[in-house]
């Protein structure tokens, strides 16, 4: 997956009036307005099923957040309200905001405690189902990153796995709660099944899989690493041009070097020699990318010069797991010796942990010797991973209200057929691309709904998905660069999914991808309910 920003430019107008009224507290607090009576929303009953009303969650009259103490003010003020008696959904997100301005004015223990008082907020409610898509699976993702950065790991991935399960077809959510279970480098069956969602929702995850499963399953491991070498196999050497964005995509020449590498160490590792000695053959033979004819445009020039000094370097890069390969083909011929004096200066990666310890054991010796780095890279990685984590990415996981079609089209809006549009490439690809105001993860869903669509359609069994490209937008006036009001959050997300048609399989270029394969009808029937009206759900 490439994640992208985009910027669009609104001319500014100067326009004269009353001044506009401070926010009220609530609005500080969450961006959402104060919720009204019971009574009040009864009358008008069609507008609170559009809005959530009926939650006390409306986007009407809603604004920007404060910030920090700011709002941390705002959100206690609203916390003791008594209208907010029968709302427990806007408790729950008013204790979720006033635990993020605790995150900001850098008291994130308090907004632990915080983030802890949203599950008695929801007690009793566990057939919410909108909740549980959307506001209970950001808060539980939050909750999870500071319990994560506070080395409470076992509670942060039961977190992440509750949230990842509630939200199944989003690979943003399954990317987020990847990460913290990534944090404990122990491969268990929870992350199994949430990385080969993410790794069928987004060719990028399977790269992500076979790292994770190094540490559990090396026989998957060499399976994915196999697989992503043949889907870099595939891209143009020098990239592609995105004209969403203006720029080009890395190419096979600087992204085949390192999968094909860790490829031929893991099938090695694997005990699977003549595969490992294909590919070890395979990555002698690169050589750093050099275009037939240098371009004569300045750009075209800068570009391809440095793709072919970043290829040099990937292929000198990939030369330690060369060096790993052929000492596990050594062991596994049963030449210990040969094997273990190779095994100075090798990456230390699970491999070449077991590679030491398969030498040390074939040739009678002691094995804790060969492991004695294992723990600490292990301590290493729990405490980096933990520390990369951004806790604001998490926080900010899913908006406070989602859009749907549905709801659109009870405003008065009609739609035709699902969102988006779908059209054929050149290369046999259904490309499908959907924009949204409310949420990548809608957005997600929404494309595979129509990838769905166009699936059954054709009266295909399956389809795999071949790459995506997210977007966000942003805003801005003419006369400056920075976005249009203080939301951190995107006015706009758009994503570009392409896909190939299984009949009954993928195409053989595909077909790697062939476990990964998604059922329509599944999508269809499990997301349906939530973007398309229920005459329309068949």
């Amino acid at each position: 997956m490439r994640f992208l920003c985009l910027a669009t430019v609104l001319a500014a107008t100067a326009v004269c009036g009353a001044a506009t009224a401070a926010p009220s507290l609530w609005v500080q607090c969450d961006g959402l307005p104060k919720p009204e009576s019971l009574a009040k929303q009864t009358a008008k009953a069609g507008l609170t099923i559009l809005t959530g009303g009926f939650y006390g969650l409306t986007i009407e009259g809603g604004g920007e957040p404060a910030g920090g103490e700011e709002g941390v003010t705002a959100c206690k003020q609203a916390l003791v309200d008594p209208v907010l008696e029968p709302f427990w959904e806007r408790r729950v997100s008013l204790l979720r905001s006033k635990a993020l301005h605790e995150v900001e004015a850098g008291r994130p223990d308090v907004g632990l405690k915080d983030l802890e008082a949203t599950r008695a907020a929801a007690a009793g409610h566990v057939d919410a189902v909108a909740f549980n898509r959307s506001l209970g699976v950001s808060t539980k993702l939050f909750e999870a990153s500071l319990l994560a950065k506070q080395g409470r790991t076992a509670e942060a991935e039961r977190l992440a796995v509750e949230a990842a399960d509630a939200r199944p077809w989003s690979a943003r959510i399954q990317r987020l709660a990847s990460a913290i279970l990534a944090i404990d480098p122990a491969y268990s069956a929870d992350e199994e099944r949430v990385l080969t969602r993410l790794a069928r929702l987004d060719p990028d995850g399977l790269a992500t899989r076979a790292a994770a499963r190094e540490w559990g399953d090396p026989t998957g491991a060499a399976d994915d690493w196999a697989a992503e070498a043949q889907a870099m196999r595939r891209l143009e050497p020098n990239g592609e041009f995105v004209p969403e964005t203006f720029e080009y995509t890395l190419g096979s020449a600087v992204r085949l070097p390192y999968p094909l590498a860790k490829a031929a160490l893991a099938a090695a590792w694997a005990g699977r020699a003549d595969q490992a000695k294909a590919l070890l053959a395979e990555l002698d033979g690169l050589k750093p990318w050099a275009p037939e004819v240098m371009p004569k445009n300045k750009f075209q020039a800068a570009r391809a010069t440095s793709t072919m000094k970043v290829s040099a370097l990937m292929i000198e890069r990939a030369a330690p797991y060369r060096k790993a390969t052929q000492a596990w083909l050594l062991a596994n011929e049963g030449k210990f010796q040969e094997a273990q004096d190779m095994i100075d200066g090798l990456p230390a990666e699970p491999a070449t942990f077991e590679l030491a310890r398969a030498t040390a054991k074939g040739l009678g010796r002691p094995e804790a010797p060969a492991l004695a780095g294992r723990d600490d890279l292990i301590k290493s990685l729990r405490e980096g991973r933990a520390e990369r984590l951004v806790v604001l990415d998490y926080a900010r996981s899913l908006p406070l209200l989602e859009e749907t079609e549905p709801s659109r089209q009870r405003a008065g809006k009609p739609m035709s057929g699902l969102p988006g549009r779908d059209n054929k490439l050149k290369t046999g690809e259904i490309s499908v691309r959907v924009e949204g105001y409310r949420g990548m993860a809608a957005a997600e869903e929404q494309a595979l709904l129509r990838a769905a669509q166009v699936a059954r359609t054709a009266g295909a069994k399956g389809f795999v998905l071949t790459e995506r490209r997210d977007f966000e937008k942003f805003y801005v006036s003419a006369y400056s660069p920075r976005p249009t009001g203080n939301s951190p959050n995107p006015q706009m997300v758009e994503t570009v999914t392409e896909l190939v048609l299984l009949n009954p399989d993928p195409p053989p270029a595909y077909a790697e991808r062939a476990g990964l394969a998604i059922d329509p009808e599944k999508v269809w029937a499990e997301l349906s309910p939530f973007y398309v009206l229920p005459a329309e759900v068949k």
